[in-house]
């Protein structure tokens, strides 16, 4: 598997929150570094922390309205950033629980109200909106769908992709404790299987791969949806 842990933001108050660039494209180029950040849910971080980010022009909550209602973004210095974008991607869940198909709920986010997830994806496409840093809950479900959508449109080869959706496998435990003390979370976790929580690259690559044979791939789906790369 691909090594990119350098990516990973040191920083006091999140665990999962990373640069997409610096990864190579079928191309022969590469992302490009400080424009496009993945997060979990920023919510300690310190204003140290928010000074190591790139200058932020737009934050995408990816979370459901009843996560962002009940927590919303409260670190230092979010008043620099010209906008902040609530798109979320889930009517009432949380976190996925008990018994899940995560292929089948990452194709719900393009298929089910997919309105969210194509503004997200305008806004990330347009270099005048950049930085861009988007979030949900943990990092790894609404988000890493948004993320291998845009890293497959940049070019980027599906294993280093999956290979970046991994990555926050590796920091699971520690972004779990983070959401265990926040009330919505506390509760929502005690019902979260632990395959839930993996990070299998598998189960990302069987999305996009199953995203080829309904819609064509990611840029035909966008296409179908009114957007163009």
């Amino acid at each position: 598997m691909l090594k990119h842990n350098h990516r990973f933001l040191d920083l006091e108050g999140a665990d999962n929150v990373r640069d997409l660039g610096e990864l190579p494209t079928a191309h022969g180029q590469r992302t490009r570094s400080r424009k496009l950040l993945r997060a979990e849910f920023t919510h300690a971080l310190t204003k140290n922390d928010v000074s190591r980010l790139p200058d932020l022009r737009v934050l995408i909550d990816l979370r459901s309205k009843g996560e962002i209602s009940s927590s919303p973004l409260p670190w230092p210095g979010k008043e620099i950033v010209q906008t902040h974008c609530p798109l979320p991607l889930l009517s009432g869940e949380k976190l996925p629980t008990g018994e899940v198909d995560l292929v089948a709920t990452y194709l719900g986010y393009l298929e089910i109200n997919c309105g969210p997830m194509i503004k997200a994806i305008r806004i990330i496409l347009d270099p005048d909106k950049h930085a861009v840093l988007f979030y949900c809950a943990a990092g790894k479900d609404r988000t890493g769908t948004l993320s291998a959508i845009i890293l497959d449109i940049l070019g980027v080869p599906r294993e280093v992709i999956a290979a970046d959706y991994a990555l926050t496998g590796e920091r699971m435990d520690r972004i779990s404790s983070r959401l265990g003390a926040i009330d919505i979370y506390r509760d929502n976790l005690k019902d979260v299987t632990p395959e839930s929580l993996l990070a299998d690259p598998a189960t990302i690559l069987a999305f996009l791969k199953e995203l080829d044979t309904r819609h064509g791939g990611p840029e035909e789906w966008l296409l179908s949806n009114g957007v163009r790369t």
